[in-house]
């Protein structure tokens, strides 16, 4: 798919990033709390994050930080700023475990089979789904 759909709306390509809060009883470690929240927000560490967890940057520092280590993360980047955030789900562990589970079966399946098989595919997914709404 190169568009969206008619009547279609963006939204972020997924819901990560850096989202800190510092508790009450935490009140005697909050600058060193801030401290880490400010290290954490920097474009070295959102590169090493992009690097080895995928994760998207949160500030335009970390944009060009990582658009310059990988121009192919510009698409997606890009999507990003004119999308519709999602709202934080309890769920979220499920999908994202039932679709790591999923792609690494899907890639298995093919790895020993040598070819695609849709319909294990599908199988896969739908086991995942079903999994993750139990949870909704």
């Amino acid at each position: 798919m190169t568009s969206l759909p008619k009547g279609g709306r963006p939204v972020e390509t997924e819901t990560t990033g850096n989202y800190w809060a510092i508790p009450k009883y935490a009140a005697s470690k909050r600058a060193l709390a801030l401290a880490f929240e400010k290290v954490s927000v920097s474009p070295q560490v959102q590169l090493e994050q992009f690097k080895l967890l995928g994760w998207m940057p949160v500030n335009q520092a970390g944009v060009k930080a990582v658009e310059a280590y990988s121009p192919a993360s510009k698409p997606f980047i890009g999507a990003e700023s004119s999308a519709y955030p999602t709202s934080i789900a309890p769920v979220w562990s499920y999908v994202e475990t039932g679709m790591l589970t999923a792609i690494h079966n899907i890639a298995s399946n093919i790895a020993t089979s040598g070819k695609w098989d849709q319909s294990y595919a599908a199988s896969q997914l739908a086991s995942a789904q079903a999994a993750a709404q139990a949870q909704a």
